[in-house]
C-alpha cells in the first residue's frame, strides 16, 4: 500500500530492516558492442536464470562512463558471492550469453548509476521510466534521448530529455505498460507536469479525497 501510493499516503515513523552480511567477493561482467535490443536480451537471460545477479545495467554508446570503447553499447552484469561460487557464476553467465569479460571498474560504474552521475553536468530534465523489461529496447529506440541508460535488466530506464519531450515520454511509457516519473526539472515545470503520471479521473478523485 505504501509503495503503491508513491509515499503520498502517510509517513513511516518506524521501520525494521533485515541486515545481510557484506558479500565476500564481487565481480562485474561486461558484454560490449551490443545494441539495445541485444544488450537487454542478454540481461534478461541472466535475470531469468538461477545465477542471482546483483546488478543488470545497459550503457549505450556515447554515455560517459570509464569503460573505454564499448562499441554499440554494453551490458553490465554484477555478481556477489564467495570466491569459488562467484567464479562458477561468471563461467555460467559467459556460457549463457555467449561471451563477456570481467571489468575492474564495475563497482565504480554501478555506484555512478545509483547516484545518477550521468546527469550531474546536464541541464536536461531527468525521468525514471518503469517498464516491462521486454519493452526497454523499443522504448529507448523510440525516445532517442540524448542521455539515457537502462537498469534492472530494462525494468528501469533513466532518461535525460528536453522539456518539450515530456508528453511523448509519458505516452511511450504508458503504451508499453509502464509509467514515467519526472525526477528532476525546474520547480515550475514539475508543478505544471506533476512528478507522477496523471491518474484516471475516478482514481484522481479518490486520491484527492484522501
Amino acid at each position: 500500500l505504501m509503495c503503491g501510493a508513491f509515499g503520498t499516503l502517510s509517513v513511516l515513523s518506524e521501520l525494521t530492516s533485515r541486515v545481510y552480511p557484506r558479500p565476500l567477493c564481487r565481480a562485474t561482467l561486461i558484454l560490449c558492442d551490443q545494441d539495445p535490443e541485444k544488450g537487454f536480451a542478454a540481461l534478461r537471460a541472466i535475470w531469468k536464470s538461477a545465477l542471482e545477479p546483483s546488478g543488470l545495467a545497459y550503457i549505450p554508446a556515447g554515455a560517459k562512463f570509464p569503460l573505454g570503447n564499448i562499441g554499440l553499447g554494453a551490458a553490465l552484469i554484477r555478481f556477489e558471492a564467495a570466491e569459488t561460487p562467484l567464479q562458477e557464476k561468471i563461467t555460467a553467465a559467459k556460457s549463457l550469453i555467449g561471451g563477456g569479460e570481467e571489468v575492474e571498474q564495475g563497482e565504480i560504474i554501478f555506484t555512478a548509476i545509483g547516484e545518477g552521475a550521468l546527469f550531474n553536468t546536464s541541464d536536461l530534465d531527468v525521468w525514471r521510466l518503469a517498464l516491462p523489461p521486454s519493452e526497454a529496447a523499443r522504448v529507448a529506440d523510440a525516445l532517442n534521448a540524448p542521455l539515457w541508460l537502462g537498469d534492472w535488466a530494462g525494468a528501469l530506464l533513466w532518461v535525460g530529455a528536453k522539456a518539450e519531450d515530456a508528453p511523448r515520454i509519458r505516452a511511450l511509457a504508458a503504451e508499453a505498460g509502464g509509467h514515467a516519473m519526472l525526477l528532476r526539472a525546474p520547480a515550475a515545470r514539475r508543478a505544471d507536469l506533476g512528478v507522477f503520471p496523471p491518474q484516471p479521473p475516478a482514481l484522481a478523485a479518490v486520491t484527492a479525497s484522501i
